[in-house]
């Protein structure tokens, strides 16, 4: 069984390999995700601004149209001055109106240029990284691939487990399995009188039961885990 276990702590670790990502390739992917973040933001929020210019300057443009008929109304038909004021005090309502809008509208076109500015500030970072991580992305794609390709030292090395799991007994089998899904190290040699695994002392009757090395398997009292003792 002891055999089994050194076989199933090497398949661990390229499992372990496999799995981990290189800490460059992780740090870059979260910056780009953040960038990424915020350019949408920065999309979201571009967008809603030229809306709310595009509506402001609808109405400016509406409003202008209006003085002017108002002005030509005013040149044909203001034939006294009560009509004359009429269409002076329209006039003035709209001039006001207008000059209301030109007033907002000047600090959302400095908004606007400043997200401008920022997106395009953005998307030159984008650019930036984007090769990095290409490259970060390709390494990696290459070292999955390596180990990949190691997958026939991997089915001899299970192949190896099977052959050495058919030695034991089945009830230590079990019991084996049962206790790596908790601890990788099913198995603890004892030395000086201890368990390897927990360093509880281990009572005479166990070592010498696990010397013996008869089924069933000897077992920590404290940890659970398989005795074996080492020659």
């Amino acid at each position: 069984m002891y055999e089994v276990q050194q076989l199933d702590l090497e398949l661990d670790t390229l499992k372990t390999s496999e799995a981990q990502l290189p800490f460059e390739l992780l740090d870059l992917r979260a910056q780009m995700n953040t960038l990424n973040d915020h350019i949408s933001s920065g999309f979201e929020d571009l967008d809603r601004l030229r809306k709310d210019i595009s509506r402001d300057e609808l109405e400016k443009g509406g409003l202008k149209d209006q003085i002017a008929r108002a002005r030509e109304e005013q040149d044909k038909n203001a034939f006294d001055s009560k009509a004359q004021s009429q269409f002076e005090n329209r006039i003035q309502q709209l001039s006001e109106r207008l000059n209301e809008l030109e007033e907002m509208l000047e600090p959302l076109y400095e908004r606007r240029e400043t997200l401008e500015t920022r997106k395009a500030e953005m998307h030159g970072q984008h650019r930036g990284m984007s090769p990095t991580l290409e490259t970060l992305e390709n390494d990696n794609d290459a070292r999955v691939k390596a180990l990949d390709e190691d997958f026939i030292g991997r089915k001899v090395k299970r192949d190896l487990r099977m052959a050495e799991l058919a030695k034991a007994d089945k009830r230590s089998v079990t019991e084996y399995e049962m206790i790596r899904r908790v601890r990788p190290n099913a198995l603890a040699p004892i030395e000086k009188g201890r368990c390897s695994g927990c360093n509880a002392q281990v009572p005479v009757a166990i070592q010498q039961k696990a010397s013996s090395g008869k089924p069933p398997a000897a077992k920590c009292p404290s940890c659970g885990r398989l005795l074996i003792r080492m020659v």
